[in-house]
């Protein structure tokens, strides 16, 4: 078969085809494509875990592998401007350290964009006017905002930290730069209890609930701490144990042995 032939043979089979896929669509609406499904919170929230971790090793290398301290903030801030929330968490506590709130809250909300509860919670506690963390004076007037204070420990205790849930409950008890709400209060301490961060949580419902004078309830609070800083390695020594033996003398031995169940059986739920 001539060179020609094979081509117009070729070309009659394509314009055939062509025709069948005309003939098959026709009719047929065409779909635009999809744009790739949305991640889910729990996606979100889960590929935030990983960078931050991813973060945080990556921190560690470089830590590990500086020769010439000289050269380690530079090499700090180059991990900074990258993105890595490790690296802006430690900038932004020795700029907080040297009084330089201003760098300290531009980096903290850096890694808190990121997904950094450590952030979060320390710029909580600028924003409320803790000073604690210093080595030079500074005012921290221009940073007190109420509003952003709660914005932030409320964002990071919905990520589940625990010492944030501790903040926005001492926020709420003692109505410090907030309205003063019991309710609220308790229900932060018990959200933090039920994490299993320390025995912090627990203590502070046990101390409530004895200052309303509800002696059931706080001789479970308290033997739970009690039971917490036994078992929990980094639970407070708050004085828990003792507490709940000093109520034992004011309560009846109904009253105990109610309490007593109370406290094995949220035990049992919550400190597998």
């Amino acid at each position: 078969m001539k060179r020609s032939h094979q081509i117009a043979v070729a070309s009659s089979v394509l314009a055939v085809l062509s025709v069948g896929a005309s003939l098959l669509m026709r009719g047929r609406k065409l779909e635009p494509p999809q744009p790739p499904a949305e991640q889910t919170g729990q996606q979100k929230r889960s590929a935030m875990e990983a960078k931050l971790e991813r973060d945080k090793g990556e921190y560690e290398q470089a830590l590990k592998s500086v020769v010439d301290l000289s050269v380690w903030p530079q090499q700090l801030r180059f991990l900074a401007e990258r993105g890595n929330t490790a690296a802006q968490d430690s900038i932004a506590l020795s700029a907080w350290l040297d009084g330089d709130l201003k760098s300290a809250v531009g980096w903290y909300e850096k890694a808190a964009n990121q997904g950094s509860t450590q952030a979060m919670n320390q710029l909580g506690r600028i924003y409320s006017g803790d000073v604690i963390f210093r080595t030079k004076p500074h005012n921290t007037d221009p940073f007190v905002d109420p509003a952003k204070a709660l914005s932030w420990y409320h964002t990071s205790a919905a990520m589940g930290d625990a010492q944030a849930m501790m903040a926005l409950g001492a926020t709420y008890e003692d109505g410090s730069f907030t309205i003063e709400d019991f309710t609220e209060a308790k229900k932060w301490y018990l959200m933090a209890a039920q994490s299993g961060w320390n025995n912090a949580g627990a203590h502070s419902l046990a101390r409530m609930y004895e200052s309303g004078k509800d002696f059931v309830q706080s001789h479970m609070w308290h033997n739970i701490a009690c039971v917490d800083s036994v078992r929990h390695p980094i639970a407070e020594n708050n004085g828990s144990c003792l507490r709940r033996n000093f109520l034992e003398n004011r309560m009846n031995s109904a009253d105990i042995l109610k309490a007593q169940a109370l406290a094995s059986s949220w035990v049992k739920i919550y400190r597998k």
